[in-house]
């Protein structure tokens, strides 16, 4: 339960950082630029590869695919959950 929590907080704590206050501007590469403002190199090398190879450049709307993108990621860590518990039974 404590992973889920963690990962709602994070993914609500993220959108709140990269949503511009009304004094900045939206860029086309503010997703980008929030992803390479957060991510170390030396910890995470071929996801920062990514963000410097245009790999998250957006195409429309960052935002517009959230939702699924949240969900994902939470299928990914139930998964994972799953798999623990099949392991320990």
């Amino acid at each position: 339960m404590l992973l889920v929590d963690a990962h709602v907080i994070s993914d609500l704590q993220f959108a709140a950082f990269e949503r511009p206050t009304a004094a900045e501007a939206v860029t086309p590469d503010s997703y980008r630029t929030t992803l390479a403002g957060v991510l170390d190199p030396e910890r995470f090398p071929a996801l920062s590869r990514a963000v410097e190879g245009g790999a998250f450049d957006p195409g429309n709307d960052p935002a517009a695919d959230r939702d699924a993108d949240f969900a994902f990621r939470l299928a990914r860590i139930l998964d994972g959950v799953e798999q623990l518990i099949r392991e320990r039974t």
